[in-house]
């Protein structure tokens, strides 16, 4: 019986991942047997056809095929990596962009096209973090792609900070202690110093000429106006730039002299 020689190729197409290459199965086969051919492709490729067929024919994509040999036969496997779509959007799920990725590369953001930075508010100033999933999660940067994925842009956020100041009116008649609270930690107070949004202070006024008294705190900008607080020592949340005045003002007393018998003489007062 004449003996025939069989040789399927498994050709895989140029990628950018891939260069043209082939891995070769021979056999050995008896004239006129049916030979059964399997075309299988590896993670991240898919069969396309085989290279003798047309693409007409009932075979022409299917993996697992039948034939007569009666010839010396090559038959060339085609394949190709599979290509993914990548979808891109913004942090608050705007769409930006679809592209495709071939399997095992990692995509890249298009360059022609922006990420937006969330606004910053009273509390936070954002910047872009790095890509995530669907529910905001940072995954810790892209990965080879292996399935259509979709990546949002993840926001960090950074905690703004604001100034505190302080001062005494007039400046001899008390002085200002205090502390800040963020975070469990509790830290002495400075006059123009910045300290967190959230953070808790405490001022505290205490009078050092015995003719001042205590008035109130104000604003530094409308020291004529109403007293934020009247009490020795104000407790606030710090959500912005505060600038506090401790505002002092001398003690007044009454002097009354009286004539006694008023019938024998009379008492005046000259004021200072």
């Amino acid at each position: 019986m004449k003996k025939l020689f069989l040789s399927i190729v498994a050709l895989c197409a140029a990628t950018t991942m891939f260069a043209n290459f082939a891995a070769q199965r021979d056999s050995i086969v008896t004239c006129g047997d049916q030979v059964k051919i399997v075309a299988q492709p590896k993670e991240g490729q898919h069969f396309m056809y085989w290279s003798d067929l047309t693409k007409d024919h009932a075979d022409y994509s299917k993996t697992e095929r039948w034939i007569e040999v009666v010839s010396d036969t090559t038959i060339r496997a085609i394949f190709q990596i599979n290509r993914y779509e990548i979808k891109w959007y913004q942090y608050d799920g705007t769409f930006i962009v679809k592209d495709s990725t071939d399997y095992g590369v990692t995509p890249t953001f298009p360059e022609d096209k922006e990420i937006a930075i969330k606004p910053a508010n009273q509390q936070y100033t954002y910047s872009f973090k790095g890509w995530g999933d669907a529910t905001y999660t940072y995954t810790n940067g892209m990965q080879p792609a292996k399935n259509d994925t979709a990546y949002y842009a993840v926001m960090d956020s950074v905690v703004n900070q604001y100034t505190l100041t302080y001062a005494v009116d007039p400046t001899f008649a008390g002085t200002i202690t205090g502390s800040v609270v963020y975070g469990g930690e509790t830290v002495e107070s400075v006059s123009g110093t910045k300290y967190y949004y959230g953070s808790t202070v405490t001022l505290t006024a205490e009078a050092d000429d015995a003719c001042y008294q205590f008035v109130g705190w104000f604003k530094s900008d409308d020291l004529d106006g109403t007293a934020v607080s009247t009490d020795l020592t104000y407790e606030f949340e710090l959500q912005d730039n505060v600038s506090l005045v401790a505002k002092f003002e001398k003690k007044t007393f009454t002097v009354t002299v009286i004539a006694d018998p008023d019938t024998m003489g009379d008492v005046d007062i000259m004021k200072p």
